[in-house]
């Protein structure tokens, strides 16, 4: 017992030491941050606003637009790939330059994964429909749904993107 709570007591340090180094900053990073904030709060005002109306707020009903949509779901799902691409020269061909930047390019895959998810959802169009891919609470369509395949595809890809790096992060905090 007392084992484990000295790897509590640990773990609560790497935590807390991390998130100290994450909002130690400039002027400049705060200014920064603000600004991404901004952004942030707009985006889901945006989104409340297609909530409300539907997806005749996007015009996704055009082809043009629920193209958009695709085409940057598509990129942000490529773009984590060549991101991930990073851990293989690092740790199997043990490449030292590229291990350098594998976590930063990890952290990039989870971004993208993240929004990709995003884009999932907005073109979902309502937060109810959302209840319909969780399992427990409706039904998927899984063996037939692109959708579901994306939703439980991306989902995985999202949380291995994730573990590595907080796997990474731990194994360097503790050399």
């Amino acid at each position: 017992m007392e084992k484990f709570q000295e790897t509590l007591r640990e773990t609560w340090h790497f935590y807390k030491k991390t998130l100290t180094l994450v909002v130690r900053g400039s002027t400049t990073y705060y200014a920064w941050c603000l600004l991404l904030l901004i952004f942030i709060i707009t985006g889901l005002i945006y989104y409340l606003r297609q909530h409300d109306i539907g997806l005749f707020a996007t015009n996704m009903t055009d082809q043009v637009s629920w193209g958009l949509y695709i085409a940057n779901f598509t990129y942000l799902v490529g773009a984590a790939a060549a991101a991930v691409l990073l851990v293989i020269p690092a740790y199997i061909y043990h490449f030292k330059p590229i291990k350098e930047i594998v976590i930063l390019g990890e952290l990039f895959a989870a971004s993208s994964i993240t929004m990709a998810i995003l884009f999932v959802m907005v073109d979902l169009g309502r937060l109810d429909r959302f209840w319909h891919m969780v399992p427990p609470f409706g039904k998927m369509n899984f063996p037939e749904s692109l959708l579901a395949w994306d939703v439980l595809a991306l989902n995985g890809y999202l949380f291995l993107n994730i573990l590595i790096p907080i796997y990474l992060l731990v194994k360097y905090y503790y050399r």
